[in-house]
Parts: structure tokens; C-alpha cells; sequence
């Protein structure tokens, strides 16, 4: 049995290409300890394997565009995020290179 030590935490997770980016790796292990997640993709030519991937968490979990070179495109994700993150605590994660735990 999993602890679901995240049960109350929201994952925002940056970085998923394909099923072997150390970001799907995460975000599969936040989900087993019970976080709800929340998605990107960068341009729509890997949008298509991205909500493939996310599908597997469910037809509900959220998937946005995030061009992270775009302040216009960061902005309009967190907003959404904002609106669908509604935990106190958020998680996030980009690429592997950090893990923030913010409120």
C-alpha cells in the first residue's frame, strides 16, 4: 500500500515529452502518493503524445499550452493553474532540474 503522503497537493508538471522524460517518472510517483496533476506540453507537435501520456491519470486531468520562452504563455498557464490548483500547497516540476514545494 502507497502512503498518499501528497493527498492535498496539486503537481504542476513541466517537461513530460514521451514516457521516458524523468518528468513522467515524477509525476507517475506524485500520483501514486496521491497528488492531482496538472500538465503541459510545449508547441503543438508533442502535444498529441503528451495527452496520450496524461491520459492515463483520467479524462479530467488538466493539459495547457506553456511555452516557457513566452512570459504571455507562462502568465495564462498559472492562471489556469490558479483555477484548477485550488490546494493550498502546490508541487512543481520542470525537466527534473527542481522540485519547489510553494504555496
Amino acid at each position: 500500500m502507497t502512503s498518499q503522503v501528497l493527498s492535498e497537493k496539486v503537481g504542476v508538471v513541466f517537461g513530460v515529452a514521451n514516457k521516458r522524460s524523468i518528468a513522467w517518472a515524477i509525476a507517475k510517483a506524485w500520483a501514486a502518493a496521491g497528488a492531482r496533476l496538472i500538465f503541459n506540453y510545449q508547441g503543438e507537435r508533442i502535444r498529441e503524445n503528451v495527452a496520450e501520456l496524461v491520459g492515463e491519470f483520467g479524462e479530467s486531468v488538466p493539459l495547457y499550452p506553456c511555452d516557457v520562452s513566452s512570459d504571455e504563455e507562462i502568465t495564462k498557464f498559472f492562471q489556469e493553474v490558479r483555477t484548477k490548483g485550488s490546494a493550498r500547497r502546490r508541487l512543481c516540476e520542470h525537466d527534473a532540474r527542481g522540485i519547489s514545494d510553494g504555496a
